[in-house]
């Protein structure tokens, strides 16, 4: 087995918004995600996440770094939407 090593350092992309958006119910159906990068031309990268079902009721709760230009709309948008949303 041959083993390589990585020469170029490796980088990484500025954050704009790191937080975390739990949801419980109804809202653990919709395609969030998707919706925040159609509507708000907003990048989302997950960087950890969980969804489990309780009681027959799925909650969940993702950390996600947000990235563009309309960041605050979309963050209101989630507001709005009643999604729970922590900026760090």
């Amino acid at each position: 087995m041959t083993n390589y090593l990585i020469s170029t350092p490796l980088t990484f992309r500025r954050s704009e918004v790191i937080a975390t958006i739990a949801f419980a119910g109804e809202q653990a159906s919709q395609p969030i995600f998707a919706t925040l990068a159609r509507n708000f031309d907003v990048d989302v990268n997950i960087l950890s996440g969980s969804v489990e079902i309780v009681s027959d009721r799925r909650i969940g709760q993702f950390h996600v770094e947000l990235e563009g230009k309309k960041v605050t709309q979309a963050l209101k948008y989630l507001h709005e939407a009643e999604f729970e949303v922590q900026v760090h």
